[in-house]
């Protein structure tokens, strides 16, 4: 019994371990991904111009919810005050739920963008990302988006496969 226990904690110091390592990797490439993208802002303004917008949307949300005292005042002014600096430390999950708020702001930009007059009202999740992934894989940031997309799937399949 007790090798089983010390087994099962090497197993998962070693997966977290492999999970650190891909987050790294993902972080990598979605940072060489982004300096490509704004390089080449002729082609992928739609995406960039998405991601602003999610990101403006869920940030001014969340400066009201986080931290109110925040309100009005300048990012740089407000940043340094020590009972911001509280408010946002206090609040830090509700912050990581907003990211969730700004998967679901990013896909609707992105939605948008995507779906043509002719197509239908509603089309599926699926179509959506096809079309996207045919986008990005369109344009000149190729080499950064197939190994960050290759990075995103394998870390979806691990999740599917740790819930199952």
């Amino acid at each position: 019994m007790g090798n089983f226990v010390s087994n099962s904690q090497n197993n998962n110091q070693h997966e977290s371990r492999d999970d650190v390592s891909l987050r790294s990797k993902e972080s990598q490439y979605r940072g060489k991904l982004w300096e490509c993208m704004k390089t080449h802002s002729d082609y992928y303004q739609p995406i960039i111009a998405a991601v602003e917008s999610s990101k403006k949307a869920v940030r001014k949300e969340a400066q009201a919810a986080v931290a109110p005292s925040s309100v009005g005042r300048d990012v740089m002014e407000w940043r340094k005050d020590p009972k911001v600096r509280e408010e946002v430390d206090k609040y830090y999950d509700f912050m990581e739920r907003g990211s969730k708020a700004a998967e679901e702001q990013l896909f609707k930009e992105l939605e948008a963008f995507v779906l043509k007059s002719s197509d239908q009202p509603k089309v599926r999740e699926d179509e959506v990302t096809e079309r996207i992934v045919e986008f990005m894989s369109g344009g000149c940031c190729k080499e950064f988006f197939t190994p960050w997309l290759d990075i995103i799937i394998e870390e979806i399949e691990a999740e599917a496969a740790a819930s199952s």
